[in-house]
């Protein structure tokens, strides 16, 4: 969606792939919010490293007073008569120095008295038997109060374990795709938008913008689902034309920005369906499952939609975004920069969840509450489109010249970012955002 200023309703039409163009506050300061967050985080960190420390020592008495070998995980299962990967696991946790870390590798509480129920059994000093299960029962408490479940404790630790988060975060975001695709009831391989900015002719301080979106392989997943392509026919701010085709024809249809060359061959399992401010392209019983997968491409040219430069008086953060409109394997996200426009920066990305409040303007503080502690990495592949190959986008640069050649743009004037996230999150707002100051 292209978006002017702080107004409302500010867009023509919304493939969802469209830029952000925000209100530019005069100075930002710390929230409530984050001050509270900051406290909460110290508390719990504190209770982690008490009860990972008193924990770590206690259970390395124990192992350490086994008559076996204290390294060996099979020598220690068969002694404790515990499982191997139990064995394994106490003695990893057992070395580490990080009570963060050892917490997180430790078994749970229940296998951890049975090791040590093992151990009491083999006739070791009863005050290590004592501590360690005082111990234990502190670990299963903080679990309780803190977490609820081991696996929300994992999720929590994670935060102090960077190799950690990405494992975690993959996994629970591969859980959320299976159950969100059964509830939603439809699901599509690869979501991608391509963002595409230009200086405007009308404007000092805007760009005009080409924005594409796809959807591969998009299905549906059980009879009786409905699953939409949507647009959102908003009116244009005052004084900016309307959206157009690539090829500066008016919109009067989702269908005539579809990129048919890069679409299924036969829509025939599509029928648009149309709202006060909305058009739906809705999928039809026969595109159910993968046999009635469909791909459809879209692109659009927004003029004067996109902050480069701040007004007079301003600053503020401004770029485009991508939502992820179905639930999918993955999504891809690229920006095309103009040489001239936000030379000698690079974009940030931000995440909002828009469940509640829905799209967030990326300058809005009250909207920081919405964000998602999403670990994104932004790549620079330098100019032009040769890098932008994607295995799971087929003629995905051809499609990109394509659209570039119709609007008679050089690919060599443009550098590209790209962010990509496998399972990403439905009904997430990915930004692509630079720090927009005044023209010096």
């Amino acid at each position: 969606m292209a978006e002017s200023g702080n107004m409302p309703n500010t867009a023509s039409v919304d493939t969802g792939s469209a830029a952000s163009i925000a209100a530019f506050p005069q100075g930002e300061s710390p929230t409530t919010l984050d001050q509270a967050n900051a406290i909460a985080t110290d508390r719990i960190e504190s209770r982690l490293v008490a009860v990972g420390t008193e924990l770590t020592r206690a259970i390395s008495g124990v192992i350490a007073a086994v008559p076996t070998s204290k390294t060996r995980p099979l020598a220690l299962s068969h002694e404790l008569k515990v499982n191997k990967d139990v064995a394994y696991r106490t003695i990893k946790a057992s070395e580490l120095a990080d009570p963060i870390a050892a917490i997180h590798q430790m078994p749970g509480p229940g296998p951890l008295r049975k090791l040590v129920r093992g151990a009491a059994k083999l006739g070791i000093d009863r005050e290590l038997v004592r501590r360690a299960t005082e111990a234990i029962d502190r670990f299963e408490e903080l679990i309780n109060s803190e977490a609820g479940d081991r696996g929300m404790l994992d999720g929590i630790l994670s935060g102090w374990l960077p190799e950690v988060r990405e494992k975690t975060d993959l996994a629970a975001k591969q859980a959320a795709y299976r159950g969100l695709s059964h509830l939603v009831g439809a699901a599509a391989e690869v979501v991608f938008d391509a963002a595409i900015l230009t200086p405007s002719r009308e404007s000092p301080f805007l760009t005009d913008g080409v924005f594409i979106r796809g959807l591969l392989g998009m299905r549906l997943g059980r009879a009786g689902a409905k699953v939409v392509f949507a647009n959102r026919l908003l009116c244009p701010p005052a004084g900016r034309p309307p959206s157009t085709t690539i090829d500066n024809k008016p919109i009067t249809s989702l269908r005539d920005i579809i990129q048919r060359e890069f679409s299924s061959s036969d829509l025939s399992a599509t029928a648009p369906v149309f709202s006060s401010d909305h058009e739906r392209l809705l999928l039809l019983p026969e595109s159910l499952g993968r046999s009635g997968a469909i791909d459809v491409v879209t692109a659009e040219f927004n003029p004067s939609c996109v902050y480069h430069t701040a007004p007079p008086g301003k600053r503020g953060k401004s770029g485009a975004y991508s939502e992820v409109i179905l639930p999918a394997r993955r999504s891809v996200f690229d920006v095309f920069v103009h040489e001239s426009i936000f030379e000698g920066r690079t974009p940030h990305a931000v995440v909002y969840n828009t469940s509640i409040d829905g799209l967030a303007n990326i300058n809005d503080a009250s909207r920081d509450h919405s964000r998602l502690d999403l670990p994104l990495r932004v790549e620079t592949l330098g100019a032009g489109v040769s890098s932008t190959r994607v295995s799971d986008i087929p003629r995905y640069t051809e499609l990109l010249r394509s659209v570039m050649s119709t609007r008679g743009l050089n690919e060599k004037q443009f550098r590209h970012y790209r962010c990509q996230q496998d399972f990403p999150l439905y009904g997430s707002q990915l930004y692509l955002a630079w720090d927009v100051v005044g023209a010096g």
